[in-house]
């Protein structure tokens, strides 16, 4: 079977939600930041793995992993899962995006 990860990362954390083929949530789990910019990047391994436990990811195969990206991230599922394709993003793609717009300026508060 194919899964789907979701991320959202934060300052002070990150959610994943495991999705099935028909993207019904299957898992959540919400570890501590994997930001470069608010976690030194011991820690920021250290949530990755937390993640990658809390999610139960080891063995499976990821058709998309989606969201928030982190230094160490990539490697690290690739590591432990099979994945077909990462579309990392963050806050300014995804606001232009829901606006339905591909490029423009977006005041985040």
């Amino acid at each position: 079977m194919k899964y789907d990860l979701a991320l959202d990362g934060g300052g002070t954390k990150v959610t994943g939600i495991l999705y099935d083929e028909n993207f019904c949530p299957v898992r959540t789990y919400r570890a501590g930041s994997i930001r470069s910019a608010t976690m030194p990047k011991e820690y920021i391994r250290n949530n990755i793995e937390d993640l990658i436990d809390g999610l139960q990811l080891r063995g499976l195969h990821l058709g998309c992993v989606h969201g928030a990206g982190a230094e160490g991230l990539q490697e690290a599922l690739q590591q432990n899962c099979q994945v077909d394709t990462f579309a990392f993003s963050g806050e300014v793609e995804i606001g232009l995006a829901a606006a339905g717009l591909k490029e423009g300026y977006l005041a985040v508060a």
